[in-house]
């Protein structure tokens, strides 16, 4: 998975010292390189497949087993960092453990999540939860009176030195 090529472990003591110290530097650097942990945790997927590394903690794992997961035995093997890597048994990488659902699953949650809480920079973006609409609702509707008020609005760079108070 990695675009890197393969960094030798032991280095040749035959090599002259400015060889040498270029072998170790790049050692060192593919050492601190993240590519070998996003090589574990990249996962090749069928298209109608969805997957997603889950803390491996029960409540967790169980959260996402309600949401139609369930923990994967069959396309992560490789992957394991910890375990045999055989297929039939779990993967997990560190603190964490992979698990899939049906794509269509995720695109009935995702178009819920939509509808809830709108898309990012969209036009008609909704910017209430639903708790505050039915409060506004309850007040107008009930009677209720409103004990505290609050008011928040954008302001500019102009905007916001105009309401300073000067430093004189």
């Amino acid at each position: 998975m990695s675009n890197e090529t393969e960094t030798p472990i032991t280095v040749d003591p035959k090599l002259s010292y400015e060889e040498r110290k270029a072998q170790y530097k790049a050692r060192a650097a593919r050492i601190a390189s993240r590519t070998n942990l996003l090589d574990h945790l990249s996962v090749n997927l069928p298209p109608d497949v969805w997957g997603e590394w889950v803390p491996k903690d029960q409540v967790s794992v169980e959260k996402k087993k309600i949401l139609g997961f369930e923990v994967d035995t069959k396309y992560a093997c490789t992957r394991s960092m910890h375990g045999s890597g055989k297929e039939g048994e779990p993967v997990t990488v560190g603190d964490v453990i992979f698990m899939t659902t049906d794509k269509a699953n995720m695109e009935v949650r995702n178009e819920e999540h939509l509808k809830k809480h709108g898309k990012p920079n969209a036009k008609g973006l909704i910017t209430t939860q639903a708790e505050e609409n039915l409060f506004d609702n309850a007040k107008e509707t009930e009677g209720l009176t409103l004990i505290e008020e609050s008011h928040a609005e954008v302001l500019g760079g102009k905007e916001l030195k105009s309401r300073l108070p000067s430093s004189e």
